[in-house]
Order: C-alpha cells, then sequence, then structure tokens
C-alpha cells in the first residue's frame, strides 16, 4: 500500500553460494541500470491486498516481462544505489488506473562476475525504501532465460523490520550472472526503489572501476561510459530536418537506450560525468558522439553536422591506420548495390580521405600499397565496408551487403 510519506525500510535478499577458495576482491558488478519496460497496465480484475505472496500466486509480476540486453537500457538514477522513484513517482493515476486494479513494472540490473575458483559464503541484496514488492531474477550459463524460485520476491516490509534471507545459492554460478530486479508498483501515488545493495561476506560490494574514455581528435577511441558520480542534467536537441536518436553507451561499451527525437523536438535527461551519447540520423548512420561534462550539458544535432557526415562519411572507430609499406600494385573495387557508394582511404594517422564516388553497379581501380585500408560509406555516410588489400587477394574487391 502507497502512502505519501516514506518512512526507510530495509527488506534483505540474500544468496548463498559456496565455492572453492575466498576471493572477495575478485568478484565485481557493474553499476545499476534501469528500464521503464512496458506501459502501466490495466487489469480486469482486482488484485489481492498484496500480489507478491506465495499465496496469491504472486499474481502482481504475471505480466512482466524482463527487457533483453542492450537497447533501452540506461543508467539508474544512482549507479551505486539505484536511487529510483519517491512518494509521487507512481504513473498509475496518469494512465486511469487505480489501485489494485493496474500495474506498473520497472526494471534494474547489475551483473556480477564471480571467477572460477572463488568463495562466496554470503551474498546478499539489501533494498531500503522498496515499494510496492519486487523480484530476483538470475540469469547465466546455467540459467540463459533466468530464473526464479519462491525466495525470490520481496515485499514492501513494515517500518523497523526486514524480510526473511532467501538462499538463491543453487542459481547463482561463477563467471557472469546477470542480477534482475522487476520492481512493481500497484498502488498510487507513491513508487520507489531508494536502495539496492549488493553484499557480500557482510560488506557492500562495489562496482568495478571504469577507466574514462580516451578521446583524440574528437573521436573517442573507446565508447565506454565509466561508473561516475554527479547527476547531471543534460538537454538532448534535435535541430535538424530529420529523426534523430541518441543512445546511451553502456559501461561494456554496448549501444543502449536513450531518447528518439522528431526534427525540432528536444527533451531533458540525467547522465553522470564522462558518460558517452551515440547520435544517430534516419538513416542509422552515426553523426557524432557526445561526452557529458560540466561544460557540455547540451547535445544538439543540425542539418549541418548531418550534411557533414552524408559528405565525409560517419566517424571512422575502428581504430586501424594504413601502414607505411611498398611495393605499389593496382586494385579493382565493384560496386555491387543499387546505388552510388562513396570511396575513402584510411591514411596514415586513421583519418578517411574521400576519393570519389562509385557509380551503382560500377568499378573502379586504384594504385596502392599492401594493407592500406579503404572505406566504403552510403549516401547518408553510413559505413557499409571496409577492406584492407594485399596483391595476393582475389579480385575485384565487392562492395555488397555481406
Amino acid at each position: 500500500m502507497k502512502t505519501t510519506h516514506f518512512p526507510v525500510v530495509m527488506a534483505v535478499l540474500a544468496f548463498t553460494a559456496g565455492f572453492a577458495q575466498p576471493a572477495f576482491a575478485q568478484v565485481s558488478r557493474t553499476p545499476w541500470q534501469m528500464h521503464e519496460g512496458q506501459p502501466v497496465i490495466k487489469l480486469d480484475a482486482e488484485l489481492p491486498s498484496n500480489g507478491a505472496l506465495p499465496e496469491n500466486g504472486y499474481i502482481a509480476f504475471q505480466h512482466a516481462a524482463i527487457p533483453a540486453e542492450g537497447k533501452g537500457w540506461v543508467p539508474a538514477p544512482n549507479p551505486e544505489t539505484i536511487g529510483f522513484g519517491g512518494s509521487t513517482a507512481s504513473q498509475i493515476d496518469a494512465a486511469g488506473g487505480t489501485c489494485r486494479r493496474a500495474v506498473d513494472y520497472t526494471y534494474f540490473q547489475t551483473f556480477v562476475d564471480v571467477p572460477a575458483g572463488s568463495r562466496v559464503d554470503e551474498f546478499k541484496i539489501a533494498f531500503q525504501g522498496m515499494d510496492d514488492a519486487s523480484r530476483i531474477t538470475i540469469f547465466n550459463s546455467t540459467y540463459p532465460d533466468g530464473q526464479v524460485v519462491d525466495g525470490s520476491y520481496v515485499t514492501r516490509a513494515a517500518v523497523g523490520s526486514s524480510t526473511a534471507t532467501t538462499d538463491l545459492h543453487a542459481l547463482v554460478t561463477s563467471g557472469r550472472n546477470r542480477v534482475v530486479i522487476t520492481q512493481v508498483d500497484w498502488c498510487p501515488t507513491g513508487n520507489t526503489l531508494q536502495s539496492a545493495q549488493v553484499q557480500l561476506n557482510g560488506s557492500t560490494v562495489k562496482t568495478a572501476a571504469v577507466s574514462a574514455p580516451q578521446v583524440q581528435a574528437n573521436r573517442p577511441t573507446e565508447f565506454c561510459s565509466p561508473a561516475t558520480e554527479g547527476a547531471l542534467e543534460v538537454t538532448f536537441v534535435n535541430a535538424s530536418k530529420q529523426p534523430v536518436s541518441f543512445h546511451w553507451m553502456e559501461f561494456d561499451c554496448a549501444e543502449g537506450g536513450g531518447p528518439e527525437l522528431a526534427p525540432g523536438e528536444q527533451t531533458k535527461g540525467i547522465t553522470y560525468p564522462g558518460h558517452i551519447f551515440r547520435a544517430r540520423g534516419a538513416g542509422g548512420q552515426t553523426l557524432t558522439h557526445f561526452v557529458a561534462g560540466a561544460d557540455a550539458l547540451s547535445f544538439v544535432v543540425n542539418d549541418a553536422l548531418v550534411t557533414k557526415v552524408a559528405a565525409e562519411g560517419e566517424p571512422y572507430t575502428e581504430g586501424n591506420c594504413s601502414p607505411r609499406s611498398e611495393g605499389r600494385f593496382q586494385v579493382t573495387f565493384e560496386n555491387l548495390f543499387n546505388e552510388p557508394v562513396t570511396m575513402q582511404w584510411i591514411d596514415f594517422d586513421c583519418n578517411p580521405k574521400v576519393l570519389r564516388q562509385i557509380p551503382a553497379h560500377g568499378r573502379t581501380e586504384e594504385l596502392t600499397y599492401p594493407g592500406h585500408i579503404f572505406r566504403f560509406v552510403d549516401k547518408t555516410g553510413a559505413q557499409l565496408r571496409t577492406l584492407d588489400v594485399a596483391p595476393t587477394d582475389e579480385q575485384p574487391y565487392w562492395i555488397a551487403d555481406h
């Protein structure tokens, strides 16, 4: 049941796993990520007063659908503790729902790495300020589709009390364990998960240190957002004439979710210093990368940037440069696409240099040197293919989908 003022409450979910030898320092986890999931779901029948109890069949979670890794996941408001919601955060009223006749799911994930040979005597997640209920799902090599048990469910505790320690040792394996919290709200006005701390052998497990991205010539060589603190409000602006999407680059360098903006649209969001966002145009082409900071709080895409990428190609990020080699020879490239492609040479400093256009189904020849790299982009600037050439390769080189 929701109330306007939330006391600090504690619910402890624990799972214990035994491995061969103590190795606390080696066990690490990634910062918490959040996914908003599906919109509020209105129910045909009213939930019982507590839909997260076994006698009620955990009915409050029957419509939950944990999102796959990747798209849609963004940093939690506080990557260390989650810090989600509050006393007025419920979306049920705004969606036209009423108490126990609607559910709203929010998802949180962290990846816990347990090295082979490690020993974990006690491993638990301690919740503070959690309302209405949560469920833990473990994904790993043993349970690739995720697994829950009766003890995976935790309900909001009364002031000064906690839930029983839950033993999930049978679900935990050495290696990568994806731990997902499904947070359910079934009654307005509040919806909160103040804190979820991963605890190992009585101590809180901190997130693994991630180095800030290196930036050279406005081109990050790595696109991994670092685990930093100090929330920043940033503005995403699409000042171009085409749809643009912004994608948060996750801690493991995977491309995540972010706002999708129509021409002329803008929106605000919360991120952290050093976090990286990739901007994509209507054709899926990478337009640029933005790095958040105290002096970088507006991420603006305009027509000039779109035009520049179309003419010069999207940022080249593979990190391979043409070598200074000897033995000049001739190569032939054939464009199998139904539209022209632009041919570029990647120079000795890894910078793309536009050479010429190859017509649809056309050919071109070039005198070059062993190991030199050529890139081909479409009319939007999206990279189609890169090739490093050698005199012993079969020719022509085909520019096509592969």
